[in-house]
């Protein structure tokens, strides 16, 4: 949601003269409305939101095994990151290093950067703090990644009124297919 399906929407909102579809999933629009609600929170949220000093062996683990499923030129693009990747050793295995290894200020910055990386580059356009904390790159606080999750609330509210603004006013076509994607 912060990435394409906002970002997307954004560059349609930009640029009037392209016209463009877009397919709306009804269970990702039900997904979005739960997460924005309250009423869901997936496991990526959940540990994103411990602070770092509180998390346990197997949030650690967890946290080495799925926070870097983005593109590896993604990963590349934050300096701090690729270092927390590479000495996790994941290129092509498995989390395979001790969680010990690793200091309580690596896996608060692997927090921030797992989240900054899944932001849309026109959401940076469009705020400075986000920006300096990407541009920072490191020695993140407690306060800098509340920051950036609640900026990802923020970005995915404006994922559904945004496209049915740009829908009611004739600068998109949103089609849907059967509630959960075939």
């Amino acid at each position: 949601g912060t990435k394409d399906y906002f970002g997307m929407a954004a560059l349609a909102e930009e640029f009037p003269a392209l016209s463009l579809n877009f397919n709306l999933v009804p269970c990702l629009l039900r997904q979005l409305e739960d997460y924005l609600s309250g009423a869901a929170i997936d496991t990526h949220q959940r540990r994103s939101l411990l602070p770092a000093t509180d998390l346990t062996e197997e949030d650690r683990a967890w946290m080495l095994g799925h926070l870097f499923m983005v593109h590896p030129r993604v990963i590349q693009s934050y300096p701090r990151y690729a270092q927390i990747w590479e000495k996790a050793g994941l290129r092509g295995r498995g989390p395979g290093r001790a969680t010990r290894e690793f200091s309580v200020h690596e896996f608060l910055d692997l927090q921030v950067l797992a989240n900054l990386a899944w932001f849309h580059p026109l959401v940076f356009e469009r705020d400075p703090e986000l920006t300096a904390l990407r541009d920072r790159g490191r020695d993140f606080t407690e306060h800098d990644k509340a920051l950036v999750l609640e900026r990802k609330k923020r970005v995915l509210s404006q994922v559904i009124p945004l496209h049915r603004r740009l829908q009611d006013e004739g600068r998109i076509e949103v089609t849907t297919t059967p509630f959960y994607h075939p």
